[in-house]
């Protein structure tokens, strides 16, 4: 599923760098304080980098919701269809309107 040298953007609580390290994928993961008070210089520069691409992930998961394919309850007979639906959903958001204006 992924090459040598692809790269993962994750949220907190979604570590898995013991996993992706294995394979040669790189984990993008933002930088948090914890119990200081103040990030370093270049720990910014990460963040706002993340920050930057993390938007456009934002607003295409969000372009996939509006198809509302998942917002209602689905039955049980379908359970192995959902990965499925948010694929096609996901696949029919590319058509529209780019997401990045170049």
């Amino acid at each position: 599923m992924f090459d040598d040298g692809d790269e993962i953007m994750a949220d907190k609580g979604f570590n898995m760098r013991d996993l992706t390290g294995k394979i040669g994928v790189r984990l993008n993961l933002p930088i948090f304080l914890g119990s200081r008070d103040q990030f370093e210089a270049n720990e910014t520069v990460i963040n706002q980098k993340i920050a930057s691409n993390r938007i456009h992930v934002e607003r295409f998961i969000n372009k996939v919701k509006k198809f509302r394919l998942l917002d209602r309850t689905i039955p049980l007979s379908l359970h192995g269809s959902i990965n499925q639906l948010w694929t096609v959903a996901a696949l029919l958001t590319l058509f529209h309107y780019p997401i990045i204006s170049a």
